[in-house]
């Protein structure tokens, strides 16, 4: 068995972390460092604290109205309202952020983030 690359290995805890995501539309998954690599917060997609999931069965109007706002609060966001975002470096998402995601990185010391399709320089 060979050992993951550091990219590799904070791409799969995002993917896994991902598979908690409360969003019936979309699962992802995020996860920051800082410049040395420690894991300062991981994270996916979902409802607020206290808001009821959606599922399938009883969906947000996002699923069903593709020019209805979905009600999830991003990945991306949730990590930053869990660390400290001077702190972190490098940012690892399961999938490209979306422009307000980008905005609130940028607005970080993140450097840059790291999707499965490649990196983006902050």
């Amino acid at each position: 068995m060979t050992r993951p690359t550091l990219h590799d290995y904070m791409l799969e805890l995002a993917r896994v972390a991902s598979t908690r995501g409360t969003c019936a539309k979309k699962q992802v998954g995020a996860v920051a460092v800082d410049d040395y690599g420690m894991i300062l917060a991981i994270c996916y997609n979902g409802q607020p604290r206290g808001a009821k999931h959606c599922t399938i069965e009883d969906p947000c109007s996002a699923l069903k109205d593709p020019y209805a706002s979905c009600e999830a609060i991003h990945a991306e966001m949730n990590v930053l309202l869990r660390c400290d975002p001077d702190k972190i470096y490098r940012m690892y998402v399961t999938e490209k952020p979306c422009r307000k995601c980008m905005l609130l990185i940028q607005n970080t010391s993140c450097r840059s983030v790291i999707t499965p399709d490649g990196e983006i320089v902050v």
